[in-house]
């Protein structure tokens, strides 16, 4: 996205060019700050009543206002235990700026490094950073400021109207960009801003904000504030989506049931909040069960049409890219490769299928393009005869390393399975098989697979088991030659540590929660996946050894609409009993809000996805969770919701 076009004005002040003024006072920013921002939205008082506040930003700029914010907040005797700063900004400044935009005021000095530690590439969407532990939480909304205020979903406390003046930057003041501030706000909502324009106040008094003219400072002899006065609007999501499980306690404690890919994803969510967590599983080690396959291919998931699904895939292929490289940098070894992927159109409806997906152009050439024969022989290395789409941008990876390097440093808990959760005093109690109290916490989050249907909660979710065979063939001085990821019914990986890797079999698999699944490989799931992979790349296969192959199987579970299940745990029979006359069509703002379990939540379903979906899902959760502003677009809550299954079946009845 565009970034801010920065010059430098007296005392070294940044000024904007692209909207020709500075970003705040060249004599005192930081007394303006307070002032207008700070005593405006009357924060101190405000805050004092609360366990956790929510300001709203729009024109985040230089985080002056934020960076001052949390300053106050440190200062401050009577506070809330956590502050959820959500700012907008369209055109954010580049960190070699940023870092130089604030060295007038050295008070800030130490708060602005951290801030910079944390500060995100200028990539267009939702950015959360944490400090003091998680009391703090910054979500920087990058993009045009209507779009970004659509993405919100929580009412907040005090609004910063702090955009460059209306004159020069007409987008943000518009009546819309007002109308959205309203539905975000709760009946005592203040907003703070040095506009005092009369169309401004016009349209903030329209919107039910009562509004004052107060003392301004040294260069603006005026600045408004005001107080939202209105009735509070209702959620865009219906009843039955709404998200009101969230836990608003100082230090929560967290239980995590399962070490897969989900699981340990839930786990790095929360630590990232310095959350006291605990991770139960039922195997010695972690990702030892259905997440423990051999290498694992992350690459976007590619569909022909601009729905929100193929929206919500697009933002969970950049969202693993960014955990794996933050990973990374932490130092582990992920045992990863970049590698560029081959779709092969080895049939007419794959032809088309692909043929359409391109002439949609969803996506750009950059992202995935079509490549003929003769192209996509010269990219892998080896003969292949039909036209191919092809995604540059995948990556092969060890699951294992990867869930071990997530849940680094948290405590575990091993071979131990959990068979009860039994809810007492408000909190949860962990039981196993002889019923014994194994631990009790806050907050638990069911990350296990098809074994989730073993808890008593959660024994009606609609999940089947599929069986997944990879079948790894050793690699020769030739085979070596193919660089990239072949796929089109099966997948062929290029070798690594001697193998190519095989698969994957997808087929179901009759499971009983009463009894022990000791699923193993099969000769049968290795002939399937050779054959396959003879269709589509028979080059490679004629100069390889298919026999004795080693060979790795597990349990994928999976939903009928091949959508994850992420998020709070309903309530079943207070959905049954809420929603049961559904199917008549009243109008659903007559139904009462979803009813959950408190502080129950689910990851489960991820399919052969589990590595592209489950970061972001779990960062969603966890935002539910701790009360946050959502790491997605409201949007796309019914995509994944638990009970979306039980709605359904309601409006069939």
């Amino acid at each position: 996205m565009k970034t801010a076009d920065i010059s430098w004005k007296r005392n070294k002040t940044p000024y904007s060019k692209q909207f020709n003024d500075i970003y705040y006072d060249t004599e005192d920013g930081l007394f303006e700050s307070s002032h207008v921002f700070i005593k405006g939205a009357n924060i101190d008082k405000k805050w004092s009543k609360k366990n956790a506040f929510f300001i709203g930003e729009i024109g985040f700029g230089t985080g002056l206002n934020f960076l001052n914010t949390w300053r106050t907040w440190l200062e401050s005797k009577n506070k809330p235990s956590k502050i959820f700063y959500i700012a907008i900004e369209g055109y954010p400044i580049k960190k070699s700026d940023f870092k130089n935009c604030l060295h007038n005021f050295p008070i800030l000095k130490t708060l602005q490094h951290k801030l910079i530690e944390s500060y995100p590439k200028p990539e267009e969407g939702i950015h959360k950073l944490f400090f003091e532990n998680g009391s703090v939480v910054l979500t920087l909304l990058y993009g045009s400021v209507l779009p970004m205020l659509k993405t919100m979903d929580k009412k907040v406390d005090a609004w910063f109207l702090d955009g460059f003046s209306p004159e020069k930057n007409k987008d943000m003041w518009e009546s819309e960009v007002i109308n959205e501030i309203q539905k975000l706000s709760k009946f005592g909502t203040s907003i703070a801003t040095y506009s005092v324009a009369s169309l401004i106040r016009r349209r903030l008094e329209q919107a039910k904000f009562k509004i004052m003219k107060r003392k301004g400072t040294k260069h603006k002899k005026f600045v408004l504030n005001g107080t939202f006065i209105g009735t509070p609007s209702q959620s865009n999501l219906m009843p039955w989506f709404k998200l009101t499980n969230s836990i608003y306690k100082d230090k929560p404690s967290a239980v995590i049931v399962g070490g897969g890919i989900a699981g340990t994803n839930l786990a790095y969510a929360l630590k990232k909040r310095s959350i006291n967590i605990t991770l139960i599983d039922q195997s010695d080690s972690i990702a030892n069960l259905a997440s423990s396959s051999p290498r694992a291919i992350l690459e976007p998931r590619i569909i022909a049409s601009n729905s929100l699904e193929n929206k919500f895939f697009g933002l969970a292929w950049s969202n693993a890219i960014k955990l794996i490289n933050e990973i990374e940098q932490k130092g582990f070894n992920l045992s990863k490769e970049n590698s560029a992927s081959l779709h092969v159109a080895f049939n007419s409806i794959l032809s088309r299928k692909y043929n359409n997906l391109i002439s949609s152009k969803i996506y750009p050439n950059k992202f995935a393009s079509l490549v003929n024969c003769v192209e996509a022989s010269k990219l892998s290395g080896f003969d292949i005869r039909h036209n191919c789409l092809h995604i540059p941008d995948s990556i092969t990876l060890s699951p294992k390393e990867f869930c071990e390097a997530l849940v680094y440093g948290i405590r575990r808990i091993m071979n131990t399975k959990v068979k009860k959760l039994i809810r007492k005093n408000n909190t949860w109690e962990l039981r196993n098989e002889l019923d014994e109290t194994i631990i009790t916490a806050d907050m638990v989050f069911i990350a296990m697979g098809i074994n989730s249907l073993q808890i008593g909660q959660t024994k009606n979710l609609p999940i089947n088991a599929k069986a997944g065979q990879v079948t790894a063939l050793k690699s020769n001085k030739t085979s070596q030659m193919l660089k990239t990821i072949v796929s089109g019914g099966c997948y062929i990986t290029p070798s690594y540590k001697g193998l190519h890797h095989i698969g994957a079999t997808y087929d179901n698999l009759y499971y009983d929660a009463d009894e022990e699944l000791n699923l193993k490989v099969n000769s049968e799931a290795d002939n399937k996946n050779i054959n396959n992979a003879n269709r589509i790349l028979p080059s490679l296969l004629d100069c390889l050894d298919k026999h004795k192959p080693k060979s790795w199987s597990g349990i994928r579970c999976t939903t009928v609409d091949h959508l994850p299940i992420a998020g709070p745990l309903p309530n079943e029979n207070k959905y049954l009993s809420n929603y049961k006359d559904i199917k008549h069509g009243r109008k659903y703002v007559l139904y009462p809000d979803a009813n959950y379990h408190p502080g129950l939540f689910i990851l489960t379903g991820l399919g052969s996805r589990g590595l592209l979906t489950a970061p972001l899902l779990s960062e969603t959760i966890v935002s539910i969770a701790m009360g946050e502003n959502l790491s997605i677009p409201y949007e796309f809550i019914p995509l994944f919701h638990p009970g979306r299954f039980i709605i359904r079946n309601l409006k069939k009845q």
